[in-house]
Order: structure tokens, then sequence, then C-alpha cells
């Protein structure tokens, strides 16, 4: 399957950094969309319990070294909740583990040590039945809109989505003012929400079409329905 073209929701089983042992301090979420990764980790362990570890919307691309039998791939942020780290180590390559589980390796920034560091993440793929809809969306009034393709951007610049896969939702947004927000829901009920100011989209849109919700106006980039 191209990880370009396809459409799923994950959850994260355990995360070892440098060989250290393997632990999931997070509940989390990520739906990934027609090349777009739309991702939310909330802690579930103490002292940080029940906050943002780490919220992010990333454009998917190849990394150096790709192949349909060994995936490299690369998150270019267009809104992250977390400041920039001082360098840019951020790409992953995945094996299958199973028929659901999925490990991922690679070398990124670790915000605990403050240093870069090789990971093992094990991720496990949703069941998404066929038929369900997915839409992206992208606050496109007042300031929100502007470009944020580049690291620095992402950490500053007024920018939000909202992204369904059936009955997850997540939504993600950081204002004018610098505050981000975020929610999860799972059919239809809310699970998380930090900040405000981050509607619920109505499950009926149209891919390209600009759309007002109680707060701002939208335009849906992706629209669809699974095989």
């Amino acid at each position: 399957m191209d990880p370009m073209a396809s459409v799923r929701a994950s959850t994260r089983l355990s995360i070892a950094w440098a060989g250290r042992p393997a632990k999931e301090d997070t509940d989390t979420l990520v739906l990934t969309i027609d090349g777009l990764s739309i991702d939310l980790r909330v802690f579930i362990t103490d002292p940080q319990r029940g906050g943002i570890d780490w919220a992010s919307v990333g454009a998917i691309s190849y990394g150096e070294g790709h192949s349909d039998a060994t995936p490299r791939l690369i998150w270019t942020q267009l809104l992250d909740s977390r400041p920039p780290p001082p360098t840019e180590a951020s790409a992953g390559s995945f094996s299958i583990l199973n028929s659901t589980d999925v490990l991922e390796t690679g070398v990124m920034y670790n915000p605990g040590t403050e240093l870069d560091e090789a990971y093992d993440e094990v991720w496990r793929r949703l069941s998404v039945p066929p038929g369900s809809k997915y839409t992206v969306l992208e606050r496109v009034d007042g300031v929100y809109g502007l470009p944020g393709s580049d690291q620095d951007k992402a950490h500053k610049l007024p920018r939000a989505f909202i992204a369904r896969i059936g009955g997850w939702v997540l939504g993600l947004g950081r204002d004018e003012k610098g505050e981000f927000s975020a929610y999860r829901d799972d059919e239809g009920m809310r699970k998380y929400s930090f900040g405000n100011g981050l509607p619920t989209p109505s499950a009926e849109v149209h891919a390209g079409e600009r759309i007002h919700l109680d707060v701002g106006e939208w335009v849906v980039r992706v629209a669809g329905r699974t095989g």
C-alpha cells in the first residue's frame, strides 16, 4: 500500500530510546490521510498525566532508501506543539511485525535527554471498517491558513486542522496569541480537550469546499470513504 495514498488510524504500543527498556507513557492516536499525519499523544503516567506530550500535523514524504519492502518516511511539520528541536533528525523506517503491528526505527530528538537518540516504536493499526468517512479540514480565515511548511513556522504561525476517520476525530490548532488547543473524540465522545476554539465538523463535507463552523472558516483539504 502506498503510504502517501493510504487512510489509517494507529495507536502506539511502546517506545524504547537508545536501547533502553520499552515503555508506553502516552495514549496516542495518529490519523494518516492521503499524505498527512495528524498526531495527538497524551500522558497517562505521573507526573505529567493528562497533559499533552506531543501534538503535530505533518506532511509525509519518502526518505532516502525508501522501498516498498522497507518504507522510510520523513515528516515535515505543518503544526507542532513542541518548540523546535536544535536539530532536524526526523525520519523513520518501518517493518511489519504481524497483521496489525508495525515497528518504526530511526533517530530523533528526545526532549527528555535533549539529545538526538535512536528509537524503536511499536505501532498498532486500528481497524477501520470499509466505507468509513474520512476528512481533513484546515482553517483559512483571518490570520489562519498562512504557509507553515518549514520547521520554524510550524511552531509559530496560527494554524488549525481537524481530521476524521470513522468515529475518530482529532482537532489541533494554535491561535494568533500562540496558545495551543487540541481535542480527541472517539465515537462521538470527547476523550481529551485542551484549550478552546476548535469546533467539531459535520460529517457531510466535500473536498475543496469552504465551510463555516462554530469557529472560523475552513477548507476541506481531503474527503472520501475507505474502500
